[in-house]
């Protein structure tokens, strides 16, 4: 987990987030739940969370999705034109298989992607 973090800058910000959009068109973080741009602030059910954090310069945009239910829930994913979402972490499974190696990260198809009860997934995105 460390060396993921060393490998993100998105993940070692030195500034507040301001807004900013990349070159990708992606905000530096936006909030969602299960669905996107619904995070649910208000909701005493809600048991999903997920955010997006773009990636500036050569650097790849993350997309977290974090499950606090007891049962498996199906996250929206964003659309990012030209990149593709790819698993890198996934605390659903054992170790060392709960993070892939970089480049290894399995695709993750589709407009949505289920997590696990109690669990957090996160995804890389490449061209």
């Amino acid at each position: 987990m460390i060396r993921f973090r060393k490998e993100h800058a998105a993940l070692r910000r030195d500034q507040f987030f301001d807004g900013s959009v990349n070159e990708r068109g992606v905000k530096d973080v936006s909030w969602h739940g299960t669905k996107l741009d619904h995070p649910g602030w208000d909701d005493p059910e809600a048991r999903g969370l997920s955010m997006t954090l773009a990636g500036f310069g050569r650097d790849p945009d993350l997309h977290m999705m974090f499950n606090m239910f007891w049962d498996s829930l199906e996250f929206e994913l964003p659309i990012v034109p030209g990149r593709r979402w790819c698993k890198a972490v996934d605390t659903s499974r054992p170790s060392p298989h709960d993070i892939a190696d970089p480049g290894s990260e399995q695709d993750a198809l589709g407009s949505t992607h289920r997590v696990e009860a109690r669990s957090v997934v996160v995804l890389v995105n490449r061209a």
